[in-house]
């Protein structure tokens, strides 16, 4: 073969599911996809399968439309049955899911984000990395994907690069409350603790019945000595939620230190 000579274009792994789509529902013959195939494998500038399916009279505007519906709805099916799992904490399960949705169609943001779930909580952090990015770059405006990227980068103590997706995910939706709870985190560890008031502040403004939140911001105001503001937001914490143990050892300590000042 000449050095200068094209590399032949066999169908991509999406256009033989394409194929076997269309052959299940009798809208393709198999030898019209394996004309086309040969068509396309010669062609110096290959162009994608359909487009030849449909110059040579193989495949109709209604047959194609008809087969992007079919694969859509199988895309959703695959995806709903992986959020399903997910919600159930069945990775595995979940994976396999979102992987049949993403084979059928490489751009659903959604199934890249939950996959992305997944990979975080089971630690495969690096994995989630990725599919959180592919999540953004197929649709830049998911606030989510951002937030739970950043959370990943917490997680592996990369808190100034978590904090630059908590920014981007805030901008996109100001109204995402757990952004702002994140990256109070991220301010906190690193020991801004007026700035993570401020979000821990922020997020209490969306989310009032996060203990959470009222225990983390208790324990900022700890470090700035404003131990009246601490014993507040401790107390709020186990009013919300008295099953808190630590935060009742913390708030009984502080309380007998301002009583032996007082």
């Amino acid at each position: 073969m000449s050095e200068n000579a094209p590399e032949a274009r066999g169908p991509t792994e999406e256009e033989r599911l394409f194929c076997k789509i269309a052959l299940k529902y009798d809208i393709l013959t198999r030898d019209a996809i394996k004309k086309c195939v040969r068509i396309q494998k010669q062609d110096k500038t290959p162009r994608p399968l359909f487009y030849y399916l449909q110059k040579d009279g193989y495949l109709s505007d209604e047959g194609l439309d008809r087969l992007l519906r079919i694969q859509e709805k199988n895309v959703r099916a695959f995806f709903e049955r992986g959020a399903s799992h997910h919600s159930k904490r069945e990775f595995s399960k979940a994976l396999r899911s979102f992987d049949q949705a993403l084979k059928l169609n490489t751009q659903h943001a959604e199934s890249y984000f939950l996959r992305g779930n997944v990979h975080g909580m089971t630690k495969n952090y690096g994995e989630a990395i990725k599919d959180y990015g592919a999540a953004i770059e197929h649709d830049p405006q998911h606030a989510r994907a951002y937030d739970n990227r950043g959370v990943v980068y917490s997680e592996l103590k990369q808190f100034e690069r978590a904090i630059e997706n908590y920014d981007i995910a805030i901008e996109l939706d100001p109204r995402l409350a757990k952004a702002y709870f994140d990256r109070g985190v991220a301010h906190h560890q690193l020991k801004h603790y007026e700035k993570a008031i401020a979000d821990y502040s922020k997020h209490i403004t969306m989310a009032e019945d996060n203990a959470d939140a009222y225990n983390n911001r208790g324990a900022a105001y700890l470090m700035l000595h404003r131990y009246k503001d601490a014993v507040t937001d401790w107390e709020k914490a186990i009013a919300i939620a008295p099953g808190l143990i630590n935060v009742r050892l913390n708030l009984q300590l502080l309380n007998k230190k301002l009583q032996q000042r007082s």
